[in-house]
C-alpha cells in the first residue's frame, strides 16, 4: 500500500553512506510545567514541533523541505520530554563542518 511504499523510500536515506541521524531530547521540569505550556498531549507537542523544527533547523544550517523528522513524547520520568530525531534527505552537511560547528558554540559559550 501507499503509506508502506512512502515509509520503505523514508527507511533508504539511513542506508546511504555518511548520513547523519540527529537525536535530541527537550525536556520540561514537571507534569505542572508541561500543563502550563498546554503540552499535555502528543496532538500538542505535534503543534509545536511543527512551529519550532523549521527554527530549529536553521540554527543546523538545514533546509525544512530536506529534512525527515520525528519524535516521540515520553512520560517515563518525571520530567515529561520529546525525543526529537532527523536526517537530511541529501546530505549537505558532512561530519566535518559538524565538529566544525560544535566547536564555534563550544567555544563561544566558554568563559
Amino acid at each position: 500500500d501507499h503509506q508502506c511504499d512512502a515509509q520503505q523510500r523514508r527507511l533508504l536515506y539511513f542506508y546511504k553512506k555518511g548520513n547523519i541521524c540527529w537525536d535530541l531530547v527537550i525536556s520540561l521540569e514537571s507534569d505542572e510545567e508541561a500543563a502550563k505550556l498546554g503540552l499535555e498531549t502528543v496532538d500538542n507537542w505535534n503543534s509545536v514541533m511543527s512551529d519550532a523544527l523549521p527554527k530549529i533547523f536553521k540554527q543546523y544550517d538545514l533546509e525544512y523541505n530536506n529534512v525527515l523528522w520525528w519524535f516521540d513524547v515520553h512520560r517515563n520520568t518525571e520530567h515529561p520530554h520529546v525525543h526529537l530525531a532527523f536526517i537530511e534527505k541529501h546530505q549537505t552537511i558532512a561530519q566535518y563542518h559538524i565538529k566544525q560547528w560544535f566547536l564555534l558554540r563550544r567555544n563561544c559559550l566558554s568563559p
